[in-house]
């Protein structure tokens, strides 16, 4: 069986294909295996139900799967702004929101899916739910306006088909996502693999005495440090250079670590070599 479960079949058109296989086999000498009991699967009406934002909503259905294993899915098509649609193709956007499977029995089954995103308030919805065995296919419809926490819209049932072309479309956005959001992960992953391989620097201090304020901060910049608390005379008619650090030249710290200096005139600094 597809995934993609499609319009409604004709059961007129069925029965005639399965009358011609059935007298090509006849004709062969073989034997059709016979199934007893095998029925098209039933579909209850759908429970409709939303969140007190009305921007979350959940469609539940029971299915009876007519002794075959029979596959279902939900679709959403909206928003829009009235309850009836009369066109042949959707009048809102469509999208599969879930998929499944019944097993085969003649027990019915709950089934549901959940959906985010709702616009609001006062928008339109339909959820339709798509049964389908080799026996052949079943489709309900409900429809509901967002902010009002039942059914909507009783009476005449919505009978829009859904065309293939808009089942691909829909698919086509969902794998299309999918496909982003797997890129992103692993796009995360590398980035994060590769910052765990890169090798950290390390602050290495270097010797800053008799340097202007200037030239040891670039200094500081080449070896991965950064300049701390800064001494210095409170007036001076010299130049002012680096007369002690700390810590000391030569020390090991981590990236970015700070650096102390004490700021005094070119001529004590000559004093103090």
């Amino acid at each position: 069986m597809s995934s993609a479960l499609g319009p409604p079949v004709r059961r007129g058109n069925r029965r005639l294909g399965s009358l011609l296989v059935a007298l090509c086999v006849i004709g062969s000498g073989l034997a059709l295996p016979a199934i007893a009991g095998a029925a098209v699967p039933r579909v209850g009406p759908l429970s409709v139900e939303q969140d007190e934002s009305a921007t979350t909503g959940t469609a539940e259905a029971v299915i009876e799967p007519g002794g075959l294993r029979t596959e279902y899915a939900f679709w959403l098509e909206g928003p829009r702004e009235s309850p009836f649609c009369t066109s042949p193709i959707p009048c809102a956007p469509l999208r599969l929101v879930g998929t499944g499977y019944v097993e085969a029995s003649v027990t019915e089954k709950a089934v549901s899916a959940h959906v985010t995103g709702l616009a609001v308030p006062s928008q339109w919805y339909t959820w339709s739910v798509t049964a389908r065995n080799a026996e052949g296919e079943v489709t309900r419809n409900e429809s509901f306006v967002t902010g009002v926490l039942s059914p909507a819209f009783e009476g005449t049932p919505y009978n829009h088909e859904i065309s293939q072309a808009a089942i691909e479309g829909a698919q086509q956005a969902a794998r299309a996502g999918s496909e982003r959001a797997r890129e992103a992960s692993e796009g995360s992953t590398r980035e994060a693999s590769e910052r765990a391989a890169r090798p950290v620097p390390w602050c290495v201090v270097p010797r800053l005495k008799g340097d202007s304020l200037r030239t040891a901060r670039r200094a500081l910049d080449k070896a991965h440090c950064t300049l701390g608390r800064v001494s210095k005379p409170k007036s001076s008619r010299l130049q002012l250079v680096v007369l002690r650090q700390s810590p000391r030249r030569g020390v090991k710290l981590g990236d970015n670590a700070r650096v102390a200096l004490t700021l005094g005139s070119r001529s004590v600094s000559a004093t103090n070599h």
